[in-house]
């Protein structure tokens, strides 16, 4: 798109394609704003709810440290890498952490002081304010449009073979795409003509059988995203071994799916979404994390 000079002005994408680091080089070198919600904080206190996470702590960046909410300054920063990512680890003194009032609710470690680990500067405010946006009326009104969008593929994959080209070559799989989004104009303008209802939103089988109440914590707009992890992964494991495979009993079934989780999918297959990285590599670099918060 930037070779043909058709960059959009606003490029909107889900949260797996969202980083601080895209959001900063899609600004710089194409000057297109990345709209899409970034990862929350992963840290124990944000997460429960409860204690210190690390938007509670200020960074003084001309002054190299951090200050606690009890007004205490860390010293200076050294440098993280893990998995390829740089970050920059505060650590507060034990004098100021030890006697400290509230320190169950900023670590669990008997005798450690707290220490964050934040991005550098330029990504950690990306962060920040992308995460404050994300909660307004007006950001939220923008990205609803992700929604349709979803709704269109789903639509053209379930009806119109979108998934799968007839053709072999670029220009002759473009001329499918094109008679495809025709054909799902015609069909939508049918049905508008029609009055045909629309249809009702899908429930995947792991719904069905989680029962209501599960169904409608899924559903929530603060556990969407995890949907739609649970539903990319169901997707590869039929397409990479349900349909591909004839189990002779359940037994067999249960054994080939508990194989290809955890001796593939988890330690050997490489995820776009995670920087073609494996889900095991990405949860390591969690742990990592977490043990420095």
């Amino acid at each position: 798109m930037a070779h043909s000079d058709r960059t959009p002005d606003e490029h909107i994408v889900d949260a797996a394609y969202i980083t601080p680091a895209r959001v900063q080089r899609a600004e710089q070198t194409h000057g297109i704003t990345l709209l899409g919600p970034i990862v929350a904080d992963h840290s124990r206190q944000a997460k429960s709810g409860e204690g210190f996470g690390k938007s509670a702590f200020t960074i003084d960046w001309d002054q190299d440290h951090a200050v606690c909410p009890r007004g205490k300054a860390s010293g200076g920063h050294h440098t993280l890498r893990i998995k390829e990512h740089q970050y920059l680890q505060f650590r507060f003194a034990r004098a100021d952490c030890l006697p400290c009032p509230d320190r169950a609710s900023c670590t669990k470690s008997a005798d450690r002081p707290r220490s964050i680990a934040v991005l550098p500067r330029p990504l950690h405010e990306i962060q920040a304010q992308n995460r404050l946006d994300q909660k307004t009326a007006d950001r939220q009104r923008r990205y609803a449009i992700r929604s349709g969008i979803e709704a269109t593929l789903s639509q053209n994959v379930r009806r119109h073979g979108l998934r799968r080209t007839r053709y072999r070559g670029l220009a002759k799989t473009h001329n499918q795409h094109v008679f495809t989004a025709m054909a799902c104009n015609l069909t939508r303008t049918a049905d508008w003509i029609t009055q045909t209802p629309r249809g009702r939103t899908r429930s995947s089988r792991l719904h069905t059988l989680l029962g209501a109440t599960a169904d409608a914590h899924w559903r929530s707009p603060t556990e969407s995203r995890h949907c739609a992890l649970a539903e990319s992964f169901f997707g590869a494991l039929k397409n990479e071994l349900v349909h591909r495979t004839s189990f002779p009993t359940r037994a067999h079934a249960h054994r080939a799916i508990v194989r290809y989780i955890e001796m593939f999918y988890n330690h050997r297959r490489l995820r776009s979404a995670l920087g073609y990285r494996t889900p095991a590599e990405v949860h390591a670099e969690y742990e990592e994390l977490q043990a420095t918060a």
